[in-house]
This record gives structure tokens, C-alpha cells and sequence, in this order.
């Protein structure tokens, strides 16, 4: 005869989490015959059913109390994972409603029986998020150069390091635009100087040159500093620091391309 006490991995329950839990099968050596009727050994029950309506009382508010479980007695059929025989229950109260066929004698054993089919679930699940995610990085171009790149992840917008870092400064360079106040703008346009043609070493490509959208972008394209660039707003405005700052300031807020990173000398 069975002396040890019935463990929580041994039983299926029913509506866990909520005020209706309850005991669904037994363990076949957990019950016994009296009086010529079927019952469940108290003594072995007992540690169980304390257990669980303690935890209960954190799934719900006011719970129906989990009692000794009550065997069907005309069918013991074998859990089809681990063989063992079992008992199905009756609900405990009164209006029993229709009790759910069951072909596992636990949880665990019901949990470890479909992993299978969960983790081909999964997998399915898996493959078919993988491509979608491919067809989302399909076709896409660089953020910063417009360059065709395979995409790894989502997340992936720049074909190298080069370009990550060149759309953070000029995100960095969009957002600090007011900090180039009228006197910094002069002493940038006093360090500057304007170039000849003949000292062009930087030839851009066609396409970023179509990409640029003011004379701040080219003088960038072309290798100017920031001084430079400066310098040449103040001549063309005929020294008037007052109107070169301000068309400076807005082509500087509407840039495409960021500062050189090899400035003319």
C-alpha cells in the first residue's frame, strides 16, 4: 500500500488560477475500496489539498474551497505517456457539468505528451516570421548613400560604419543649428578662405550631387570645412554677416549631407 503523499506533479487541476480549481484525475494507488464504494485516501490527499488551497487564495479573491477528489469508479484507463493507470474525478459541487475526457494522468504528463506538436508550432511560427522578415529587408537601401545592402536585421538602415556614423552627425548637426550663433558664424567666416577651382581634389558623385539641395551641401561634397563654407556665405552676401548667418542657418537645418570628414587645408 502507498505511503507516500501525492505530489502536485502526479494530478491534473483544472481551471488553475481561478476561483473554480479542482482535482481532475487520481493516481490508482491513491485510492482504495470501503464499504464496496471507491474513495480516495484521505492521508495521502491531505498535504495536497492543504497546499493548493493555500495557493488558491493568491488566484482569486474568495475561491471555491479544493476538496479531496471523488474517483469515477468505472473506468481506469492508462495515461498514454507514461502508461501509469489513473482515476478521472467528479466535479466537486453540485451542478456537475459535463466532465472534460481526459487521457493523461497529469499535467506534466499532458505538457510533456504535446511538446512535440507545440514545438513544430513553433517552428512553423518561427520560419514564417523569418520571412517576412526577409520580404521587409528585401530591396532595401542605405540610409545615407542609397546604396542596394542585404540586410541582417530589421533594424538595419547603413551599409557600413561610415554611414551609420556620417547620419548621426548630421542628425547631430540638424539639431544643433541654433547653437551657431551670428559671432560664432563670423569667427568661422574669419578662419575660412575661399578656394580656386584648381585646388578641387574631392569629386562627388553624380548622384549625391542630384541629392544636394543647397550650397552647403555641395561645398560639403566637395571637401570645404566648415569655415570655408562659411566664409563663402559672407562673400556672397557682400560681408552682410546678418543675411549670410541666417540663409546659413537654414540651409544647415535642411542639410543632406554631413560635414566632411577630410576638410580642404
Amino acid at each position: 500500500m502507498r505511503k507516500k503523499p501525492v505530489a502536485r506533479n502526479e494530478v491534473r487541476i483544472e481551471g488553475a488560477g481561478s476561483a473554480y480549481a479542482h482535482i481532475t484525475t487520481l493516481p490508482r494507488n491513491t485510492v482504495c475500496k470501503r464499504e464496496g464504494a471507491l474513495e480516495a485516501i484521505p492521508e495521502l490527499w491531505a498535504p495536497l489539498v492543504q497546499e493548493l488551497n493555500r495557493v488558491a487564495k493568491e488566484w482569486a479573491e474568495s475561491p471555491r474551497p479544493i476538496t479531496t477528489p471523488e474517483p469515477v469508479p468505472y473506468r481506469c484507463p492508462p495515461c498514454r505517456h507514461c502508461g501509469r493507470r489513473f482515476y478521472r474525478a467528479r466535479p466537486p459541487w453540485k451542478q456537475r457539468s459535463r466532465q472534460r475526457t481526459g487521457y493523461y494522468c497529469s499535467d506534466r504528463c499532458q505538457r510533456l505528451a504535446n511538446a512535440p506538436a507545440r514545438a513544430a508550432r513553433r517552428a512553423a511560427f518561427v520560419k514564417e516570421r523569418s520571412e517576412q522578415r526577409a520580404d521587409a529587408r528585401a530591396d532595401r537601401e542605405c540610409a545615407t548613400c542609397g546604396e542596394p545592402i542585404e540586410a541582417k536585421r530589421a533594424t538595419m538602415r547603413f551599409c557600413s560604419t561610415t554611414c551609420r556614423v556620417a547620419a548621426h552627425r548630421l542628425r547631430a548637426q540638424r539639431e544643433r543649428a541654433e547653437w551657431v550663433t551670428l559671432q560664432k558664424f563670423k569667427t568661422m567666416a574669419k578662419r575660412g578662405r575661399i578656394h580656386n577651382s584648381a585646388e578641387d581634389t574631392v569629386t562627388p558623385s553624380k548622384n549625391d550631387l542630384n541629392k544636394a539641395s543647397s550650397q552647403l551641401d555641395l561645398g560639403r561634397l566637395y571637401g570645404y570645412s566648415e569655415d570655408d563654407i562659411a566664409c563663402f556665405y559672407l562673400k556672397r552676401r557682400g560681408g552682410r554677416a546678418d543675411i549670410a548667418h541666417a540663409e546659413y542657418i537654414c540651409d544647415l537645418k535642411r542639410a543632406n549631407f554631413p560635414p566632411a570628414l577630410r576638410s580642404k587645408s
